[in-house]
């Protein structure tokens, strides 16, 4: 039938199907673990269009088949379809090979409407990670990552921030770098953001050095900046209700955090709308298998209620 995966031999298997009008030819090909050796997943894939419950067909195989096994993927798709959202000109050849992440390309022309690059390779990704991946994400507008979001995920908490936020997001580019080296029984991670959403420049710095298995008790440090012209259009970036009443002033938003989370992260989180400035202090505390936790304490300092009025929805 249209859309099928059909298997041709028991150990190999060629995908061949039409998708609306489009053709979908490559290999799915899985080699059981033996010897110590983990099970092994290669998909090659060559299609015009796609859609999303095929990917998930293929990702069912690959459960079914071997839980933890190794991945190779090297795909082409003229369209990957998710309801009324696309992802056009999409390229990836990527790898998961012995705890060895290597991206070779992931090129996204256009994932409803952002473009995404990617490329790097990162070795022992889940315990001392060494090696360095790079990535960037750029978008005119981004409500058709809202429309994405929610297509994909329709109860997860971020559809409903991304529908309010996303008209004061765009135009949109953000540089991630992240760097790795490892040391002994651990390892040194800095991951580093630059870019910027509508007129907001976004600045960003985490440290990692621990082990990835035990991240509770790693030593982390984190530097996060928002500044911008308009506090007000900035407070809107974080889907805030905030009114149209005129000039507000500069705004910014900073958040710092230190520590080892199991013992509870020192931080702090200032927010400033003009002469209004919200701090919260405190410590933050994640542990493996527990919920999160926080203590903070709230300051806030405005010459006028006015002022706190505006950012919490309401005209004076």
């Amino acid at each position: 039938r249209d859309g099928e995966f059909r298997q041709l031999t028991h150990d190999h298997s060629w995908v061949q199907s039409l998708v609306d009008e489009g053709r979908i030819s490559g290999s799915l090909d899985f080699a059981p673990g033996v010897a110590g050796r983990k099970p092994r997943l290669t998909l090659a894939l060559d299609a015009d269009q796609l859609r999303l419950s095929d990917v998930q067909t293929v990702a069912g195989l690959a459960t079914g088949q071997g839980a933890g096994a190794d991945v190779v993927v090297k795909a082409a798709v003229g369209a990957l379809i998710a309801g009324d959202t696309r992802a056009e000109g999409f390229d990836v050849s990527a790898s998961l090979v012995d705890a060895t992440l290597d991206v070779d390309r992931l090129f996204v022309r256009s994932l409803s409407g952002a473009r995404v690059t990617a490329a790097g390779t990162i070795r022992d990704v889940t315990t001392t990670p060494d090696g360095s991946i790079q990535m960037r994400v750029s978008a005119e507008k981004l409500d058709g990552i809202a429309d994405l979001v929610r297509a994909l995920a329709s109860n997860a908490p971020v559809v409903g921030f991304l529908r309010d936020a996303a008209p004061h997001l765009g135009p949109a580019s953000i540089e991630g770098t992240v760097l790795a080296k490892a040391s002994g029984d651990g390892t040194d991670v800095r991951v580093e953001l630059n870019g910027s959403a509508a007129a907001t420049d976004i600045r960003g710095e985490l440290a990692f050095k621990g082990r990835v298995d035990a991240w509770d008790a790693a030593d982390m440090s984190s530097d996060i900046s928002l500044t911008g012209p308009d506090g007000a259009e900035l407070m809107r970036q974080f889907g805030l209700e905030v009114p149209d009443v005129g000039q507000t002033g500069a705004g910014s938003l900073t958040l710092s955090a230190m520590g080892k989370s199991k013992d509870g992260l020192a931080v702090v989180l200032r927010g400033a709308m003009g002469p209004t400035e919200v701090t919260l202090n405190g410590s933050a505390t994640l542990k493996r298998g527990a919920a999160p936790s926080a203590e903070l304490d709230l300051d806030l300092k405005s010459p006028d209620v006015g002022s706190l009025l505006v950012l919490s929805g309401n005209v004076v």
